[in-house]
C-alpha cells in the first residue's frame, strides 16, 4: 500500500526557492521554461499585480481586477449548479457508482470543482493527484473512500512529459519548494530550504528531496501496482498544437493592462482638476493667504492670477476606457451583464436572454466538456484503487468497466 505525504507548497514568488527550483525546471526543456513564465504572468494578473515597476512618487497606480472577476463569474455561471454522474446498470450491480459517489463525496467535490476550474481559467491546466493511505494508520471506522485523497495540484508545481509520437504521458514529475525546519539539540531551530520530488511512473513512485544545493537527501522509491501514471491532467480548453491548455487570462492580459494604464491617466487628471497649480503674475506668493474662500485684494495693478489649464480631452479618455472594458468582455465571452450592469426593467423574452448571454454559455460548455474528459480520467483511477483495496468486484471489461456520463445542472 502506497502513502505519500503531499509537501505544502512554498510561496511561489519567494526568490528564496528561485535556485533549486528553477534549475530543475531548465532541465525539463524550453517548452515549461515557456509555460512556466506564462502561468506565472497570468496569476499576477489574477491576483492583482498588475504593475511591473513601481509607481513614481506623484504618481497614481490604479488597478481595476476585472480578470479576477472574469475567473468567478465563469466558475459560478457554469458549475453553480453541480455535477453528476451516470452509470450503466452493470457498473451500479458491481457497486461501481457507489464506489465513486463516496470518493467524491469524502473529498468535497464542490471544493475540488471550484478549485479545478479556477486553475484551468487561470493557468489553462489543471492537476488532480489521487493518492490512498494504508490502513493502519487509520481508524479502522474509517471508511474506505475516506482513505483516498483527490489532491488538486497547482499547475506550476507539475511537469508531464508527453510522447510526440502517441500523445500519451510517459512520466510527471512533481516539484514543490518548501521551508524544512529541524530542532536541534540546544532547542534552536535551523531552517533550510528544500525541494520536494516526486517523479511518477506506470510502475513506480520516485519520492526525493534536495536541498539548496541540489543535492538528494532524502530518497525512496515505492512501487505502484496501478500501472498508470497517478497524475491526471486536465485542460480549460483546447490550445491547438500543444499538450497543455488554453486558460480565460492569458487574452485579457493586455487589454487589462491598457485598462489600468488609462484609468490611472483620468485620476490623475481629475487629482489635477480638485487642486490645480495657481500662477501669479507680478505679485509675490507670500502676500496671498491660500485657502478656501479667501478674497484677495490690494494687489498690484498689472498683476494677474490664474489656474494653470489642462487642455487633456477627458472625454475622448473616458469613451477609450469603455472600448477597453469592452474589448475585455469580448475576448472573455463574458457579457457586461453577467457582472451585475445595471438593466432597464423591459418584457424582454427568455429567447432574447439567451441570446444575450449566448458568448458565456458557448464558453461554459466548452470548459464543461473538456472538465468532464479529465473528470472521467480521474474516475478511472478511482476504480482502479478501488479495485486494489477490494472495494469493488466487477468482470466488467474496458471501456464498460470506465465508461460514465457526466451530467451538469442548468446553466
Amino acid at each position: 500500500m502506497i502513502k505519500i505525504t503531499y509537501a505544502m507548497p512554498g510561496n511561489f514568488d519567494s526568490q528564496v526557492f528561485a535556485s533549486t527550483f528553477f534549475a530543475n525546471t531548465y532541465n525539463f526543456g524550453p517548452e515549461h521554461t515557456a509555460r512556466l513564465a506564462k502561468y506565472q504572468n497570468c496569476w499576477d494578473f489574477y491576483d492583482g499585480k498588475h504593475w511591473s515597476i513601481a509607481t513614481p512618487e506623484g504618481s497614481k497606480q490604479v488597478t481595476v481586477n476585472y480578470t479576477k472577476a472574469f475567473v468567478k463569474k465563469l466558475r459560478r455561471f457554469a458549475f453553480r449548479n453541480g455535477w453528476t454522474m451516470d452509470f450503466s446498470p452493470e457498473q451500479e450491480t458491481d457497486k461501481i457508482d457507489k464506489w465513486i459517489n463516496d470518493v467524491w463525496d469524502a473529498n468535497d467535490r464542490f471544493d475540488l470543482t471550484s478549485k479545478i476550474v479556477e486553475f484551468g481559467s487561470i493557468f489553462g491546466d489543471w492537476y488532480i493527484y489521487p493518492q490512498w493511505l494504508p490502513d493502519e494508520e487509520l481508524d479502522s471506522k474509517l471508511p474506505k473512500a475516506s482513505q483516498v485523497k483527490l489532491t488538486v495540484l497547482d499547475p506550476r508545481y507539475v511537469f508531464p512529459q508527453y510522447n510526440n509520437k502517441t500523445g500519451e504521458m510517459e512520466f510527471c514529475v512533481i516539484l514543490v519548494p518548501y521551508e524544512h525546519i529541524a530542532m536541534q539539540p540546544d532547542g534552536s531551530f535551523e531552517y533550510t530550504t528544500r525541494l520536494y520530488r516526486e517523479i511518477h511512473t506506470k510502475d513506480k513512485i520516485y519520492i526525493q528531496d534536495l536541498d539548496e544545493q541540489n543535492t538528494i537527501v532524502e530518497d525512496r522509491v515505492v512501487e505502484n501496482p496501478l500501472n498508470k501514471i497517478l497524475v491526471v491532467h486536465g485542460i480549460h480548453q483546447l490550445q491547438a498544437g500543444s499538450n497543455f491548455g488554453a486558460g480565460l487570462v492569458e487574452d485579457l492580459i493586455g487589454p487589462q493592462k491598457l485598462f489600468n494604464e488609462k484609468v490611472s491617466n483620468i485620476s490623475e487628471i481629475l487629482d489635477y482638476h480638485a487642486a490645480p497649480i495657481t500662477i501669479i503674475f507680478g505679485a509675490k506668493a507670500r502676500q496671498l493667504e491660500k485657502g478656501a474662500n479667501k478674497l484677495w485684494s490690494g494687489l498690484p495693478a498689472n498683476a494677474k492670477v490664474e489656474n494653470l489649464s489642462s487642455q487633456g480631452n477627458i472625454d475622448a479618455a473616458k469613451s477609450f476606457v469603455d472600448d477597453t472594458k469592452t474589448w475585455m468582455h469580448e475576448l472573455a465571452n463574458i457579457p457586461s451583464d453577467a457582472l451585475g450592469a445595471e438593466r432597464k426593467i423591459s418584457n424582454t423574452s427568455a429567447v432574447a436572454l439567451s441570446i444575450d448571454f449566448e458568448p458565456l454559455i458557448e464558453l461554459s460548455d466548452d470548459v464543461r466538456f473538456y472538465f468532464n474528459k479529465g473528470i472521467k480520467a480521474v474516475n478511472e483511477l478511482v476504480i482502479d484503487i478501488g479495485i486494489y483495496l477490494d472495494e469493488i468486484s466487477t468482470k466488467l471489461e474496458p471501456p464498460a468497466k470506465y465508461s460514465m456520463g457526466i451530467e451538469h445542472g442548468a446553466l
